[in-house]
């Protein structure tokens, strides 16, 4: 697993074959929950916000309106997955704004709608970035004291992305004290089902993969299946856009290219934060709007312990390796198909009947490498040894 982004086919066949596995699954035709408020070209580069390129950072002024008429709109909690971060907008953004845009997530927090921002990770240092807000606003890594009050989860993706992202350990600013960081996604979820008493809530239904800080795999529904909105027209009041968010998790987040452009359809690749997925690339927003609905549907596959993981790849790199050196012919050919393709069948038959992602052995189909280079290496050796007599 560790190597796989080194061959990006593999990646690639990774992600289709698990998702056309997930269709096998029972699963829903549309999402249930989640409503996506796209910032888009129309709302980014046109007026009122009339942004130039990549760099620019989203309206305060602008989120604070949508955010309002979303309250408006009944909506049950909002979420912004926007890069508050200080160090990264501090300085394109002012005071005033970043306050009004505060105002607005205190009006919507009094007449109880949470609202869930997202706050980045120094990797390296692993810990939490400042948002524009205070801590005493907008805790992070630490429990709300109410329900309704604003929280952060991060924003740290996962290299898997088919994993949804749970609790991971943090350092405080200090680095004196451990922080549990819940996710952007878990918050999301925490709140939306304490608001509807759901019990047992994920918190305690994944209390052991929490515990242990591993992360779950989900499986994923396409983008088109969510319903989606334009920014613009949630911030113009636009009746029809809002009837969309009565009652549902309004996660508003960009879904827009890196320059203005008139394609109404651009290519993948002219678009900003766009990643593969087992459901073909999706922008940002919809991966944590697909933690969020699996989480939520319960569609959550369990991780097999890392080390029964590495005993059975090496057990079957091994079997691979031995019938390629000990065996001959068309009996070597069935024997090696045999041990790629029966763990590959059996794998994902466990997945879809038991709930277990065991598709980890598809990277051990790199193992053929081994004998192939070797042969390679060993040929000068060979040419010499059958010319030496000449």
């Amino acid at each position: 697993e560790g190597v796989k982004d080194q061959f990006p086919w593999l990646v690639t066949a990774q992600l289709w074959t698990y998702g056309r596995m997930a269709h096998a699954q029972a699963r829903p035709s549309r999402a249930k929950w989640v409503v996506g408020v796209e910032v888009d070209n129309a709302s980014f580069f046109h007026p009122p916000m009339n942004r130039k390129g990549p760099e620019d950072i989203t309206d305060r002024d602008f989120l604070a309106q949508v955010v309002r008429h979303a309250v408006e709109a009944n909506a049950a909690v909002i979420a912004l997955d926007i890069n508050l971060v200080r160090e990264e907008t501090g300085a394109e953004s002012t005071p005033d704004a970043d306050a009004r845009l505060w105002d607005a997530i205190h009006v919507a927090s009094e007449v109880h709608v949470p609202v869930v921002l997202t706050f980045a990770l120094d990797t390296r240092a692993m810990r939490p970035l400042n948002n524009v807000f205070d801590q005493s606003q907008v805790p992070i890594c630490a429990e709300t004291k109410s329900l309704y009050e604003p929280r952060a989860g991060f924003d740290h993706a996962p290299e898997d992305k088919r994993k949804v992202p749970l609790v991971i350990d943090a350092y405080s600013q200090d680095g004196n004290t451990t922080l549990a960081c819940r996710s952007f996604a878990l918050q999301i979820v925490d709140a939306y089902e304490h608001l509807l008493g759901i019990d047992p809530p994920t918190v305690k239904r994944l209390e052991d993969p929490i515990r242990e800080r591993q992360f779950a795999y989900t499986t994923f529904l396409p983008q088109s299946d969510f319903p989606r909105v334009s920014a613009l027209a949630v911030y113009q009041g636009d009746p029809d856009a809002l009837a969309q968010l009565d009652h549902r998790i309004v996660l508003i987040g960009g879904n827009r290219t890196a320059w203005p452009t008139d394609n109404l359809k651009p290519p993948i690749s002219d678009m900003l934060d766009y990643h593969d997925s087992p459901e073909r690339p999706m922008a940002g927003m919809y991966f944590h709007a697909n933690y969020v609905e699996g989480l939520l549907d319960d569609r959550i596959q369990s991780t097999i312990p890392r080390g029964l993981a590495a005993f059975i790849d090496m057990l079957l790199a091994t079997a691979i390796l031995l019938s390629i050196h000990l065996l001959q012919g068309t009996l070597r050919t069935v024997v090696v198909l045999l041990l790629i393709i029966g763990p590959i069948v059996i794998a994902y038959a466990a997945m879809i009947t038991l709930g277990y992602c065991f598709d980890f052995v598809l990277p051990v189909v790199l193992t053929l490498l081994h004998p192939a280079i070797e042969r390679y290496l060993d040929l000068p050796r060979l040419f010499m040894r059958r010319h030496a007599h000449e």
